[in-house]
């Protein structure tokens, strides 16, 4: 099809259709609105937004069969945007073409093979939008045999019968250089009738002939799910986050695969990852700071005292008010004696939380720094009478009532520590062992804690 015919269809396409652009920038957006309009769009169906929620509403509410995304919206992301539109009814007639500002993204663009029809690569002239434009569209309406074959397959798919799908699939293969779509139609065919070697297979074709194929990606990371292959799901998990970094619900499984296989050094690439999204929902901050706070303890208590503090200023840089990271943290660094680091922890604090029972455990172990063991006791027991239930605490009491000779309160209270903290039982005999061999202090006939 020649260009002067690729440019009637794409006039013919923008006067009868409605359009959503989606940027943020309002400039942009104006801009390639008017093109559009000079181009053979109706202004009045052509439709700007910034954000992800009223952009989808929008595509539901007219039917839109042309979306300009930029590759950061609020809320989102092109690619999220482009497949939800592909969940749709008539999803897949709608064109999705991705506006990107470099070239890494662009790649990434071409690997997101369906989802993303086309993409844009900032800055643009007039003629290279025009001529995108009029191939994309043409292309779409009047598919490549491959692809044709491919959409063939699918209807196939989704009516059940697999055997045929599979059939249309392989002959779609021997229609392009770098079948990869094929691959993953074909992959999927044998992971729906539970032939997980044999769609793993078809997977890994696929990625000979892109390996940052978005669908060939995702459909390995299912099977080696699906076969408890968790180690090679997390690598598969990584690969995924590093070129489509913007979906959360990812970064989230990632996060909890890296804990899960012990890949601990990556959980600073993972909240680089967290750092250049920029939405950030309530999940994905817990995610990403209770990761840390896990791993940060870890190497504390492993004597890798440097990189656990490298995590736990992040957690203390991006906790977005779920103080319990910061409780947490100042726990961990009581316990093993990292007393400057949970005083500079304590000051994250606002004074108007001073009654959360957060922040009064929190205060009571940075006062334990400086107090007389009978103090200690005073506030800690008035803390566990209070149900502020710490173990750092019971220790701290049972160390102080340890070393004031005090064995009716160290049976107390280790009792009670033991009962709350059932698995925690073995640390609790471990920490008893650590005290005793300190040495046994001579008994003290009384225990008039004193109120600091």
């Amino acid at each position: 099809m020649n260009d002067k015919k690729q440019k009637e269809i794409l006039k013919s396409f923008l006067n009868e259709n409605v359009i959503i652009i989606v940027d943020k920038g309002h400039a942009s957006k104006s801009r390639l609105s008017k093109t559009l309009v000079e181009f053979g769009a109706r202004q009045e169906n052509v439709k700007l937004f910034s954000d992800f929620e009223p952009a989808l509403q929008a595509y539901n509410d007219y039917s839109a069969r042309l979306i300009l995304c930029d590759y950061f919206i609020v809320g989102g992301s092109g690619f999220d945007l482009f497949r939800e539109i592909r969940k749709s009814e008539n999803g897949r007639e709608a064109i999705n073409i991705l506006i990107t500002s470099n070239l890494s993204q662009a790649a990434v663009a071409r690997a997101a093979e369906e989802d993303v029809d086309s993409f844009i690569l900032k800055p643009y002239t007039v003629n290279i939008l025009l001529e995108n434009l009029a191939q994309t569209v043409a292309e779409k309406l009047i598919p490549s045999d491959y692809l044709q074959k491919i959409n063939e397959g699918r209807k196939f798919l989704e009516s059940g019968n697999v055997e045929q799908a599979e059939a249309i699939f392989s002959e779609a293969k021997k229609l392009n250089e770098k079948p990869a779509l094929a691959h993953y139609y074909n992959g999927f065919s044998q992971y729906i009738g539970k032939h997980l070697n044999e769609a793993r297979d078809e997977y890994n074709e696929g990625l000979t002939h892109n390996q940052i194929h978005f669908k060939c990606l995702k459909g390995l990371f299912d099977v080696h799910m699906g076969q408890g292959e968790i180690e090679r799901a997390y690598m598969v998990a990584k690969n995924l986050v590093k070129y489509f970094p913007l979906n959360q619900e990812r970064l989230m499984i990632s996060i909890r695969l890296a804990i899960q296989t012990k890949s601990y050094d990556d959980l600073s690439g993972f909240y680089d990852v967290f750092l250049a999204n920029e939405e950030k929902s309530d999940k994905v901050i817990n995610h990403i700071c209770a990761g840390m706070y896990v791993v940060g303890k870890y190497f504390l208590k492993n004597n890798q005292k440097e990189k656990a503090m490298d995590l736990f200023k992040k957690v203390g840089l991006s906790f977005g008010g779920y103080y319990k990271f910061i409780r947490s943290t100042i726990e961990i660094l009581v316990d093993c004696d990292c007393d400057i680091e949970a005083s500079d922890f304590f000051k994250l604090y606002k004074p108007e939380m001073s009654k959360d029972p957060g922040y009064q455990v929190s205060e009571y172990l940075i006062k334990t720094l400086t107090l007389q063991n009978d103090q200690i006791i005073a506030l800690g027991v008035e803390l566990i009478e209070n149900k502020y239930h710490s173990l750092v605490v019971y220790k701290k009491v049972i160390k102080a009532a340890h070393l004031l000779g005090n064995k009716e309160y160290v049976d107390k209270y280790l009792r009670q520590a033991k009962a709350i903290f059932v698995d925690k039982v073995e640390e609790l005999d471990n920490y008893m062992e650590e005290l005793d061999n300190m040495g046994q202090p001579a008994p003290v006939p009384t225990l008039n804690p004193v109120a600091a």
